[in-house]
């Protein structure tokens, strides 16, 4: 039908939806655990890999939790706004590469925390599969079942 036609304009709009939305709900979770747990938040540590660490920095724990959270939440964005299961998996990629593009640029170098790489991946891994399953939960809806 006419939802389906390619629509660039409408692409980069849900992409920039998308994304401004996983951030609100990454810094959102990350507020809720500052006042939870007092760990300590600046714009930095959004767009940086160095905090994330399970030994030395106590709030690593929470930081990596808050991205997963995150991703969690971009999983229901997804489905929500594109509504179709075998399109998730490029939204979904598309979040984490260009966060991984904006921290690089917030670095000004190459992210080198195999702990943020790892959390990415899962992350987005997760996302994918979620955001996914929500959206073929979607579309089952769109059946009819009798005429």
């Amino acid at each position: 039908g006419n939802r389906d036609k390619f629509n660039p304009i409408l692409i980069v709009y849900q992409i920039i939806a998308i994304q401004s939305l996983f951030y609100l709900c990454f810094t959102g979770v990350l507020e809720i655990f500052h006042f939870l747990f007092g760990i300590q938040i600046s714009h930095d540590i959004v767009f940086s890999d160095a905090p994330y660490t399970i030994k030395t920095n106590p709030d690593g724990v929470y930081l990596i939790f808050a991205l997963l959270i995150g991703f969690i939440c971009g999983s229901v964005l997804i489905s929500f706004t594109i509504q179709k299961a075998k399109k998730c998996l490029d939204y979904g990629c598309t979040i984490v590469i260009l966060h991984y593009f904006c921290t690089i640029w917030h670095l000004h170098s190459l992210p080198s925390n195999l702990t943020w790489y790892t959390t990415l991946f899962i992350g987005g891994i997760g996302m994918v599969l979620l955001a996914e399953y929500l959206c073929m939960k979607i579309e089952m809806q769109e059946i009819p079942l009798a005429y």
